[in-house]
């Protein structure tokens, strides 16, 4: 299990430095790497900012989007203690 995650994760950094933009989120694999849930909730975050109403197009809240990414890893890490307890 940890082998494909290893390999999962990899392939989502590969796919995530070869783009000059923040690729969607559907775009970064297949859901085999922890990394995905919280790259996809930092993008959901950055993305409901530039789209809220926000006439300059730039985030508004870096803290809102790094507390939406931590909650995720947090929740990630949750569930790999739940898969391998000890």
């Amino acid at each position: 299990m940890f082998s494909r995650m290893n390999q999962q994760t990899a392939l989502f950094l590969r796919i995530f430095r070869s783009n000059k933009f923040l690729p969607e989120p559907k775009q970064m694999g297949s859901g085999g790497s922890p990394l995905e849930p919280v790259y996809s909730a930092g993008y959901r975050e950055v993305d409901s900012q530039l789209r809220a109403g926000n006439p300059h197009g730039k985030v508004t809240s870096l803290n809102a989007v790094t507390v939406s990414m931590q909650i995720a890893a947090a929740e990630e890490v949750r569930k790999l203690k739940n898969i391998c307890p000890g």
